[in-house]
């Protein structure tokens, strides 16, 4: 206005008086700004917290996968053990069940977990849980009440165990991460189990998805995010 004095000679309550608006505005801002910023930092923590607790339980949770893959192993080398090599295999397959309890614990580290890792633990989720339902397909296939016109032999039996010798590799690569032995888990490394099967594996790059394949026989076995 013509009379307003100019903001120069303004003292500084009449500053304030002309521009309260402004300031509150501004006043506002920061402080949408600061409480923005401390959810965000709460949100940090509370993650790293569960990041960390799941990390504790992972070891255990481990062990469990490892003694679900022994038990898978067991089962199937015993069923392929009393069977020859063409002979119709008709028998009662115990299938064991899969640890709920470790599939909680990386359910909730992919969650909380960096991209690599996350991808690694959703990888091995995946594989559980496709080999828990081929479990369970073949133990209908060998079922000994099954009509006698659809056979069973070792072929369908042994990829398998090769399936069980996989998962305890991806088990057991993990355990140095899950003892904070490394701050990321490791690049999956198929020699590392190798000596459980008598021999080893094949490997190439699929470039375009960037996994690495795993074959054996013509089989491709396993896929492993490889970054």
């Amino acid at each position: 206005m013509e009379n307003d004095p100019p903001l120069a000679n303004l003292s500084a309550l009449e500053w304030l008086y002309h521009f309260q608006s402004l300031v509150a505005d501004v006043l506002a801002l920061i402080a949408a700004i600061v409480t923005i910023w401390f959810l965000h930092q709460q949100s940090l923590n509370t993650l790293k917290r569960d990041h960390n607790a799941g990390r504790a339980n992972l070891p255990l949770a481990l062990s469990s996968l490892i003694d679900y893959a022994d038990r898978c192993l067991s089962e199937l080398t015993t069923l392929l053990q009393e069977h020859s090599e063409e002979h119709d295999i008709r028998a009662e397959l115990e299938i064991p069940v899969l640890p709920e309890k470790s599939l909680r614990v990386l359910t909730e580290l992919v969650r909380t977990s960096e991209k690599s890792d996350s991808s690694k633990m959703q990888s091995l989720l995946k594989f559980l849980q496709v080999y828990d339902a081929k479990l369970r397909g073949l133990m209908n296939d060998v079922d000994p009440e099954r009509p006698e016109g659809q056979l069973a032999i070792a072929a369908n039996v042994r990829p398998s165990v090769l399936d069980a010798s996989v998962l305890q590799g991806m088990v057991n690569h993990m355990f140095e991460y899950a003892r904070w032995e490394q701050q990321r888990i490791p690049a999956f490394d198929p020699d590392s189990f190798s000596p459980v099967i008598g021999f080893r594996w094949h490997q190439r790059m699929d470039e375009q998805s960037r996994t690495l394949v795993l074959e054996r026989s013509g089989w491709s076995i396993a896929y492993w995010f490889n970054e």
